[in-house]
């Protein structure tokens, strides 16, 4: 009696239909539900309950296990990198990131900010040899200057033509190197760009002969081939393009002891190249990527050259403004080809050999 009191009791109505399917009654059964299954259905039924709270239990911890696993390769290596990227920010460029990740988008991320660092330490390294080479450029003759006329005022050297020529050469060579820095400044900062559409060869000739007499006094042969550009006609600033010129020709000159220097053209793909080829030292391949930076000599061969190392980013920050590539092609030893491509606006026109 006492399971009867403890157990459900459950009533359901049943409506009941004649023949016209009118409703005309209804009948009530009521039964205990716990007594219609067996101590071994109840059994089971308690088992696979128990089991299913087990099983959520189970997968709930399995999912936070998950979570922080995902979590740890995420977001730890991320706050690591942003610590790299801290690192930077304080002047560390020696930091690195090196732990790889099997995910892409961070091994990117890392890629990327150790590049980043790469390129800073680099500049780094550049900043502070420039400053070394800029008070090394402005000190020699300085200090030339002061020795000779401390020696001529103590009575040491005499006060001749030929102390006054070795006082004159220093005072130039610290007017050259001031005057390139004040250039590489003013086309830094694009001053003074006049545009015109010009004929690229009358260009070519005018800086061309200006060399003439460096190729008598150093017995260079010395030669000009710009039939495949004739008539074409470029865009630029005379006065930037001359200088690009001037510079990579000087440098040719300069590095050049004997053997050939030829300035040429080619036409192809609605551009023209022109190719200034010399079979001076050459550049060593670990230095043509650093070339064009600012007060950059290259090995210790070059060192005994005269020159500041400013020509060339002259000629960096000219060829943005006059739209132009620059391709260098060089063997240490062998000469180098300073390749320079300008658009061109009006190609020459094919001569037509038929009768």
């Amino acid at each position: 009696y006492e399971s009867f009191e403890k157990s459900e009791y459950v009533e359901k109505d049943i409506p009941i239909f004649n023949e016209d399917k009118a409703l005309i009654g209804f009948i009530r059964l009521g039964y205990f539900p716990n007594f219609l299954l067996s101590p071994d259905d109840l059994l089971y039924q308690d088992q696979m309950n128990n089991s299913i709270l087990i099983m959520a239990l189970i997968t709930i911890n399995i999912s936070i296990i998950i979570a922080i696993y995902v979590t740890k390769i995420i977001s730890i290596p991320i706050y690591e990198i942003s610590q790299t990227a801290v690192g930077l920010t304080k002047g560390k460029y020696n930091i690195r990131y090196r732990r790889a990740s099997k995910i892409k988008e961070i091994e990117l991320l890392r890629n990327s900010i150790n590049n980043l660092a790469n390129r800073l330490e680099e500049e780094d390294v550049l900043r502070k040899q420039l400053i070394s080479d800029v008070s090394h450029e402005i000190r020699t003759p300085l200090q030339v200057l002061q020795s000779n006329l401390e020696a001529m005022i103590d009575g040491i050297y005499p006060i001749d033509n030929e102390q006054m020529d070795i006082l004159h050469r220093e005072v130039v060579r610290f007017s050259k190197l001031l005057n390139n820095l004040d250039k590489l400044k003013g086309v830094e900062e694009h001053k003074e760009i006049n545009i015109v559409t010009v004929n690229l060869n009358e260009q070519l000739e005018a800086v061309y002969k200006n060399f003439k007499v460096f190729s008598y006094e150093k017995g260079i042969h010395y030669s000009l081939n710009v039939d495949k550009s004739s008539n074409v006609m470029v865009n630029i600033d005379i006065d930037s393009f001359k200088q690009v010129i001037t510079n990579i020709l000087s440098n040719a000159f300069k590095f050049t002891e004997q053997g050939d220097i030829t300035v040429s053209t080619e036409v192809k793909n609605k551009k023209v190249s022109i190719i200034i080829a010399d079979t001076g030292i050459g550049i060593n391949k670990q230095d043509i990527d650093y070339i064009f930076d600012r007060m950059y000599r290259g090995d210790k061969s070059r060192e005994r050259y005269e020159g500041s190392g400013i020509g060339l980013s002259i000629v960096k920050n000219l060829l943005v403004t006059l739209d132009a590539e620059l391709d260098v092609k060089s063997k240490e030893g062998m000469g180098t080809s300073m390749i320079v491509t300008l658009p061109i606006i009006k190609q020459p026109r094919q001569k037509n050999n038929r009768k």
